[in-house]
């Protein structure tokens, strides 16, 4: 049984037992990053506010073996449902949606690549680019 704690600056602390190095490891690298600076029995985050400590092996054992990426559902126009899944590395939140009530206004966020939202973006931008003045009257 591993036991891994999380600490920040701020007081927050997290504790979670595991029966596998896997997911020990998976939550360490969720709260200070794959590559954490080392103590002798800690590991911190690159910026320093989140702490991991680890009881059952070294922090040198925990962070020795790969992270599975992760993976986020990526945002399709045709359905709710996601039907594709991208490395969220290769991959940028967006709003795909608004709808406003009498508590103001809600944004309702989604993934997209990297690549389609600049393809996406010049596409608009050409779109609009020929619409500027397509309703001018000629005089």
């Amino acid at each position: 049984m591993l036991t891994v704690r999380y600490s920040a600056v701020d007081g927050a602390q997290i504790t979670r037992k595991f029966k596998t190095p896997e997911g020990a490891r998976k939550f360490a690298v969720r709260y200070v990053g794959e590559t954490p600076e080392f103590g002798s029995r800690y590991a911190v985050s690159f910026d320093g506010v989140g702490k991991v400590t680890v009881e059952g092996c070294t922090v040198a054992e925990l962070f020795a073996g790969p992270v599975k990426p992760e993976m986020v559902p990526l945002h399709s126009e045709d359905c709710d449902a996601p039907t594709e899944y991208a490395l969220k590395s290769e991959c940028e939140e967006i709003v795909v949606d608004a709808d406003s009530d009498e508590w103001g206004t809600h944004l309702h966020y989604g993934w997209a690549r990297k690549t389609d939202l600049a393809r996406w973006k010049a596409e608009h931008e050409a779109r609009l680019a020929a619409d500027l003045y397509a309703d001018d009257i000629p005089f």
